[in-house]
């Protein structure tokens, strides 16, 4: 402040404030119209501009810092710190660890799976054969821990909570007596040495511990050979990109690392965390205070002090058991609290969780399993859009990143041990999607199917089935019923109708569909410009296709 306005701030208190309020007000104005000037580019005559106001400049966006750097640059020094706390979060906030559990199980559900295809059905079969043995065993992991969608589901979850995952390829010898002589090892992010992040002699670059070519191809990956939290002090080797699957969610082009999904939300995370431990703790000490004991008597005698001693054998608390009728001696009134109401609590926490899920890209109802105020249109809805995000990321990202090089490394490695002749491509069946109403949703596949709209493989696919393992189950289990002598309405060959009749051979018909004719017949029903004769003699012609067709039930009056 200057030597004149401290002098009127002495004098004149009030008049030196309403000389700083017009200075800042002249300030601010000037400071708008200077950077108006300095930004934008002056208009043509008789033009109009338009202006974006989140461009503006305003006292609204003072402290908004945008820096606007690259992908790796933003998240270089960032990193660890994301990855910490989002750990945290999960191990002790039960939001952030329903989110990952919602994502996994959606996503990988029992996993994804692969379905060998080739021109040669041999080839294709005895691919299939070759990854039940290694991939749904344990021996595809290097830890032995797990099958291969179990390794998927661990895998996944390590991109939600710490923002991406390594696989490496480890190659094994005939001697070990596996299927296939590879194995799979799953890596944390943290063996991802970050610290390597130069320029190379050659024109090439090394982003964060992963290596470029001069050209910007992908060469391979700085990795240390034991976990930097573990304690063991060990230098980063170098590892070709062929033997080694970066898995991450690319948020921004050129991205080289992930970061966790729930990145935009760990502070509102945090928040609510200690929002609802301090309403918790706040109750937990009201319901601890059932009253308050006042002496009216006491400091009549000069002495002040109302703190009983203990030669007196007097409490100033005591505790008050169920149905107690306390008789208070003369001089003694009690009063009893109201514990305090948590007015508005439920709403700020409701609004919190469903800010969290939005961050995690969940619906809010799957992430608190609240389903009160939820209708089955709504619920629909809602599935649909999670749904959605889960298929994007299913497509988009797991299967060229996970899904498909570990069959390429499959195939690899059972064609350079023999046990494969050629290479064999394969389909993948996403996890079962489960009905919401069944009984509708299977209808709508089945005229879809009739339709031409979709074909029977990709229905059972959508349940995460194998179509040719399906078919195989089925004629298996037919076969077993036929040699013991049943006869069931799930017959796929077409010998028994829906009521569970054989039906007569000789005929060779397959039956008509009784949905079908049920539909033909109401739709005579309700033309009432039909004459009664015209009417019977059509119910007769569709009873009679009925029977002619092999149906020996009777329809409904």
């Amino acid at each position: 402040m200057k030597l004149l306005e401290r002098a009127i701030a002495a004098v004149a208190p009030e008049r030196a404030l309403r000389r700083a309020r017009a200075r800042f007000a002249a300030e601010t104005i000037h400071r708008h119209l200077d950077m108006g000037r300095r930004t934008t580019l002056a208009p043509m005559p008789g033009t109009r501009v338009r202006r974006y106001e989140g461009a503006g400049r305003g006292r609204r966006f003072d402290g908004w810092v945008t820096p606007g750097g690259g992908p790796n640059a933003e998240i270089r020094g960032a990193l660890e710190i994301l990855r910490a706390r989002s750990r945290d979060l999960v191990a002790n906030n039960q939001w952030a660890s329903k989110a990952v559990r919602v994502l996994s199980s959606r996503t990988i559900g029992t996993g994804i799976r692969p379905q060998a295809r080739h021109e040669s059905k041999g080839t294709a079969r005895r691919a299939q054969d070759l990854w039940r043995e290694w991939a749904e065993t344990k021996e595809c992991d290097a830890r032995g821990k797990r099958n291969v969608y179990g390794l998927q589901r661990t895998v996944h979850r390590e991109v939600v909570e710490a923002g991406e995952c390594l696989v490496r390829r480890r190659f094994r010898r005939p001697s070990d007596g596996l299927t296939v002589p590879m194995q799979l090892e799953i890596l944390e992010p943290d063996h991802l040495d970050s610290s390597q992040d130069r320029r190379l002699t050659n024109g090439g670059r090394i982003v964060q511990g992963v290596q470029f070519t001069p050209i910007g191809g992908l060469e391979g990956y700085w990795l240390f050979p034991e976990h930097p939290g573990e304690d063991v002090a060990s230098q980063s080797r170098f590892v070709r990109a062929a033997d080694v699957l970066h898995v991450f969610r690319e948020d921004r082009a050129g991205q080289v690392r992930g970061v966790p999904w729930g990145s935009c939300c760990i502070l509102k995370l945090r928040d609510a965390d200690e929002l609802d431990d301090a309403e918790l703790l706040r109750r937990k000490i009201a319901s601890c205070f059932v009253g308050f004991m006042q002496d009216n008597e006491a400091g009549m005698d000069g002495d002040t002090s109302i703190v009983p001693t203990v030669a007196t054998g007097e409490d100033p608390t005591d505790m008050l058991d169920h149905g107690t009728i306390e008789i208070l001696p003369p001089g003694k009134e009690m009063t009893f609290t109201s514990p305090p109401n948590a007015e508005g609590y439920v709403e700020v926490a409701n609004l919190t969780l469903r800010a969290i899920a939005a961050g995690y890209g969940v619906t809010y109802e799957a992430l608190t399993g609240d389903l009160h105020r939820v209708s089955f249109t709504s619920g629909r809805m809602g599935w649909l859009e999670l749904w959605a995000e889960i298929v994007q990321h299913q497509h988009l990202e797991l299967l060229p990143t996970l899904c498909s090089p570990i069959w390429r490394w499959f195939v690899d490695a059972a064609v350079d041990s023999g046990q494969l002749g050629e290479r064999v491509g394969a389909r993948w069946t996403m996890p079962r999607r489960p009905y919401l109403d069944p009984r509708k949703e299977v209808l709508a596949q089945k005229d879809g199917i009739r339709a031409g709209l979709t074909t029977l493989p990709e229905e059972i696919r959508g349940q995460g089935r194998d179509p040719l393992e399906l078919l195989d189950e089925a004629a298996e289990f037919q076969a077993e019923a036929e040699a013991r002598g049943l006869v069931l309405d799930t017959d796929l060959s077409g010998n028994v109708t829906p009521a569970g009749a054989a039906s007569s051979s000789s005929s060779g018909a397959r039956g008509l569909d009784v949905r079908e004719t049920a539909r033909g017949l109401a739709a005579l029903l309700v033309e009432g410009n039909r004459e009664l004769e015209d009417l019977e003699v059509d119910l007769a012609e569709q009873l009679e296709q009925l029977v002619a067709a092999g149906h020996n039930g009777h329809p409904r009056p």
